[in-house]
């Protein structure tokens, strides 16, 4: 199978993986403190030098809604995802193509959901969509599990997309907010699957599928 979009490597793939669920992290302090004043280990973390100059950066270029600029910023976790799971997902076929491009989808959602919190804003009422969306992922991700016929699907793929939406509630219960915890879950997820699972070949070449 031939995979038409841009066309991480397996490395490069794992890589992204990791860089989306390091993003995830990385967000979440001051998020969390943000949203409901945080546990203590956010707290911490959020008064912590390294924080507190992230913070004096975030004021030097005049970006003032903490809430907005951490929660929207979790968009670039979710484009990395969409990349990296790309030719796993391609080679799954067409229910894996929906599962990518509803990580793919997520992106956009998820900045206007942040950007629309404020009540006065004109689309307040998509504040929290991504939330959906999530869900949404979760349940197509048993859809692919079930109906995939790509040639050599291993059972042990099958179980892993098909618990994606018990990983989302899972890790959103574990880091207390979503969707960055919840995407912490996903980028785990993606780790494997771009480390273990077949790819759709390039189309523009012929290097094999693990390339």
């Amino acid at each position: 199978m031939k995979y038409q979009a841009f066309h991480p490597s397996r490395r490069a793939s794992v890589v992204g993986a990791a860089l989306a669920g390091v993003w995830a992290l990385f967000l979440l302090p001051p998020q969390l403190v943000e949203w409901a004043d945080g546990p203590g280990w956010a707290l911490a973390l959020n008064d912590s030098p390294f924080y507190r100059g992230v913070d004096a950066l975030r004021e030097s270029l005049g970006l003032h809604d903490i809430y907005m600029v951490f929660g929207s910023a979790i968009a670039v976790s979710m484009l990395l995802l969409w990349w990296a799971t790309g030719p796993v997902m391609a080679w799954l076929g067409w229910s894996g193509r929906v599962f990518n491009g509803v990580l793919l989808a997520l992106a956009p959602v998820t900045v206007v959901s942040y950007v629309s919190h404020n009540e006065s804003a004109p689309l307040h009422f998509l504040w929290g969509a991504e939330g959906f969306g999530l869900m949404i992922l979760g349940v197509i991700g048993i859809l692919v599990a079930v109906v995939t016929r790509a040639p050599g699907v291993r059972p042990w793929l099958r179980i892993l997309i098909g618990t994606t939406l018990l990983i989302e509630v899972a890790f959103t219960l574990l880091l207390t907010y979503y969707p960055h915890g919840t995407v912490v879950g996903l980028a785990l997820q993606a780790g494997i699957i771009c480390g273990l699972a077949p790819r759709a070949e390039r189309s523009h070449d012929t290097l094999p599928a693990d390339a």
